[in-house]
């Protein structure tokens, strides 16, 4: 089984891997560069895969560091709960 690429889509797409007759119609595709160019797009996906891998695993530490902020803030918020109530029950008990 082989498969072919279509001149005129590969010209509408990347018109350098394309091949124009004199009348400027795309006729055939030119194979000896495909190569070149799918590793070139295959590098950049990588680059681009890399640089996304990085920003995720900022956002997760700053995930967590935002998480490690909530629980700090929540205890302290029990914390003053619990004196507020504390100190109303103490000035109950007084009168």
């Amino acid at each position: 089984l082989q498969y072919g690429l279509i001149a005129e889509e590969v010209a509408d797409a990347v018109p350098h891997l394309a091949a124009f007759n004199a009348q400027g119609t795309p006729e055939t595709v030119k194979y000896h560069l495909l190569p070149s160019f799918l590793l070139a797009g295959y590098q950049a996906q990588q680059n681009t895969i890399a640089a996304q891998a990085q920003k995720i695993e900022a956002q997760a530490d700053q995930l967590r560091q935002q998480k490690e902020v909530n629980a700090s803030l929540e205890a302290r918020l029990a914390q003053a709960d619990l004196q507020k109530f504390e100190h109303m029950m103490a000035k109950r008990a007084a009168h």
